[in-house]
C-alpha cells in the first residue's frame, strides 16, 4: 500500500497532475485510493505509471526502501563493512546467523550470505578450505535458469574459490543468461567488475592465454559506451599488466601515467591495488629467472 504514496510524492514533485499520468491506466477514484495507500495496482499499471513519471524500475525501487528498512541491503552493508575491517570472527559470527536465518525462514539467500561470509573469514583466519560453501554456491548457479544481479554479485563473491576451469564454464553461462539484460547500466557494472577480478586471477596465475581471452571480454563490455573513463583507463591498464607478463623487459612508462591518474583522482586504494598486481608479475617473472638460473 506505500506504492502509492510514493508514487503521489513523486507525481507532485514532478508538478505533474493526476490526469498525466492515471489517464488511461486508473480511473480518478482509483488513482485517489492508490496514492492514498487504500488500494494497490497490478505490475503492469505500475510499470505504465513510472513510464509517465519518467522514472526508472531500479529508481523508484530505491526511493521505495531509502525511506525503511531492508534486509538485503543491512545484510551485504554489514558483509561489506566487517570484511573492510578484515575481522574474521566477526565474520564467522556473521555466518552462523545467516546460517540460523535460513534454517528459521528456508530463504535461500541467508544461506548464500552464510557461504558468502565463510568464504570471505577464510581470508583473515586460518580455516580449511570451504568446500561445502563453493558447492552450494556452484550447485545453485549451475541449476538456475536465467541469471540477476543477485547470481553476478554471489558469483563475484566466490570467485577466488573456485577452481580456474569452473571459472571458465561459469562464465560461459553468464554470457548465455544475460544477454536480455546485459546493457542495464547496473548489471554492466557488475559484470565489468566481475571480469576485471577474473583477470586478475588470471594475471596472477600467469596464464597469459586466458587473460587475453578476458581482457577482449572486458573491451567488449564497455565497446558501446567509450564515455566510461574509469572503466576504459582500466581496459589499458590490464593491457599493460598483460604486455609486462609476456615480456619482463617491458616499459611501463604507459601503466605509471595511468597509476600517478588514479593519485591525481585520490583513488589511492585503485592505485595501490594496480602497484600490488605489477610487483606481483614483477615477482613472478624474478622467481622464473632463479628457477633457469638454477
Amino acid at each position: 500500500m506505500e506504492t502509492g504514496k510514493l508514487v503521489r510524492a513523486i507525481r507532485l514533485n514532478k508538478k505533474l497532475k493526476a490526469k498525466d499520468v492515471y489517464t488511461d491506466i486508473l480511473t480518478g477514484p482509483a488513482s485517489i485510493r492508490f496514492e492514498r495507500g487504500e488500494s494497490d495496482t497490478t505490475t503492469e499499471r505500475l510499470f505504465l505509471i513510472l513510464q509517465r513519471l519518467n522514472i526508472s524500475l531500479d529508481e523508484f525501487y530505491f526511493l521505495y526502501y531509502s525511506s525503511r528498512e531492508n534486509p538485503l541491503f543491512q545484510i551485504l552493508e554489514e558483509l561489506v563493512r566487517v570484511h573492510k575491517l578484515s575481522d574474521g570472527e566477526s565474520l564467522l559470527i556473521l555466518e552462523r546467523g545467516f546460517s540460523a536465518q535460513y534454517e528459521k525462514t528456508s530463504y535461500l539467500g541467508y544461506l548464500h550470505y552464510a557461504c558468502i561470509a565463510r568464504l570471505l573469514a577464510t581470508t583473515y583466519v586460518e580455516l580449511p578450505y570451504p568446500k561445502k560453501q563453493v558447492e552450494i554456491i556452484l550447485d545453485y548457479l549451475f541449476q538456475i535458469q536465467s541469471w540477476n544481479y543477485y547470481e553476478l554479485v554471489l558469483f563475484n563473491n566466490a570467485l577466488d574459490f573456485i577452481p580456474s576451469e569452473m571459472v571458465d564454464t561459469v562464465y560461459s553461462k553468464v554470457r548465455t543468461k544475460m544477454q536480455g539484460v546485459k546493457e542495464m547500466r547496473r548489471y554492466k557494472n557488475e559484470l565489468f567488475t566481475l571480469i576485471s577480478n577474473i583477470l586478475v586471477v588470471r594475471i596472477e596465475a600467469g596464464d597469459v592465454k586466458g587473460c587475453l581471452v578476458y581482457w577482449q571480454e572486458l573491451r567488449e563490455n564497455i565497446a558501446v559506451d567509450n564515455t566510461r573513463m574509469y572503466e576504459t583507463t582500466m581496459v589499458y591498464f590490464f593491457r599493460e599488466a598483460i604486455s609486462l607478463l609476456e615480456n619482463p623487459t617491458w616499459n611501463l612508462a604507459a601503466a605509471n601515467s595511468i597509476l600517478d591518474a588514479f593519485g591525481y583522482l585520490g583513488m589511492e586504494h585503485k592505485k595501490n591495488q594496480c602497484l600490488q598486481l605489477l610487483e606481483h608479475i614483477k615477482q613472478n617473472h624474478q622467481k622464473n629467472d632463479s628457477l633457469l638460473a638454477e
